[in-house]
């Protein structure tokens, strides 16, 4: 069941397993997800497993941690501005059966992204099983992060530079930090085509890690490698006998 709110009232709600909040904001006025909009929703639909929340704006981070607990399995946080450390270190100690475990954020501000993770690392509960983040850059920080913080993972990383990446870019070191990804089957790293549109500091030496370290993967969506040829694309496919999905997007040097 969807529940859409917006500035002219609510839709009817009845008990259901999945709720997806979308909030809109008009081009006449301003309207925000506030504490006592998603408190009168969630007491309508107490057990509610699967939560998408997609909105504008923020007026404060209780709007958000109120919310959480132990039912919520599938969590799903789109356009948030203002995601804070206080939101996701609630996700992490109050979100303990995120076990379907879905955990999706957009625009999300990388530094911090990285602080939650060392402090998730300590949670013993926490056993995230399936990231997906939509970030400014990748890079090798984020990524070996990642690894060593959430080992068993379904792992889906998107970024949209505003500008060229430099030194903060992934490079063929950030790959060989998935073999601490032990169970890793899903894996999808995506360069946006808008405005940088390729990884330009990663080669065949980076699909090369990846086929050595990660031979059970089942699904594979490579998207802006341009410096890797059909020999690093190969190689996953030659080394990943359980691959059911492999996608390659805007990859030049890719013969047809």
């Amino acid at each position: 069941m969807v529940w859409a709110c917006d500035e002219e009232g609510y839709a009817p709600i009845h008990t259901c397993e999945r709720l997806v909040l979308d909030v809109f904001r008009r081009a006449t006025g301003g309207f925000y997800l506030n504490e006592e909009t998603l408190k009168h929703v969630m007491r309508r639909v107490p057990g509610a497993k699967s939560l998408t929340i997609e909105c504008l704006q923020m007026r404060n981070d209780s709007s958000i941690i109120n919310i959480l607990g132990e039912h919520i399995e599938d969590l799903s946080l789109l356009k948030c501005s203002h995601l804070s450390y206080d939101i996701l270190r609630a996700i992490g100690e109050r979100c303990p059966n995120l076990s379907l475990q879905k955990l999706k954020l957009q625009q999300t501000d990388v530094p911090l992204f990285v602080s939650w993770l060392d402090a998730v690392r300590k949670i013993p509960c926490f056993n995230l099983r399936s990231l997906s983040l939509v970030v400014d850059v990748i890079s090798d920080n984020l990524l070996i992060t990642v690894m060593h913080s959430l080992p068993r993972l379904e792992l889906d990383l998107e970024d949209r530079p505003f500008m060229e990446p430099s030194v903060r870019d992934m490079t063929n070191i950030g790959l060989p930090a998935l073999k601490f990804c032990e169970c890793l089957i899903v894996l999808s790293i995506v360069r946006s085509e808008r405005n940088y549109p390729s990884f330009k500091r990663v080669k065949n030496i980076g699909m090369f890690h990846v086929s050595e370290r990660c031979r059970r993967l089942e699904s594979v969506k490579l998207g802006g490698f341009a410096k890797v040829t059909e020999a690093g694309y190969s190689s996953i496919l030659h080394s990943c006998r359980n691959l059911k999905k492999f996608e390659v997007l805007t990859s030049p040097l890719l013969s047809d």
